[in-house]
């Protein structure tokens, strides 16, 4: 699929993005792209963080009380 249209990307800085391929593909992109750069860690700007979080401590709830109700596992 072709995007017309400018491309904004709002970038999180985990290092796991900061690839030669990614940066290609910015610095090619770029009459099209704009990039906005967050710090690694900005929980309070990414909603999704707040999602991961629950998600995180709703395993960790479930494990414990698995392990709770197996001892022998």
């Amino acid at each position: 699929m072709q995007l017309g249209g400018p491309i904004v990307l709002v970038w999180d800085n985990v290092r796991l993005h900061l690839t030669a391929g990614l940066r290609e593909f910015i610095a090619a992109n770029a009459d099209r792209l704009t990039v906005f750069q967050l710090s690694a860690y900005a929980a309070d700007l990414n909603p999704q963080e707040g999602i991961w979080s629950l998600v995180k401590r709703a395993i960790g709830t479930s494990l414990q009380l698995t392990a709770a109700r197996s001892p022998g596992l």
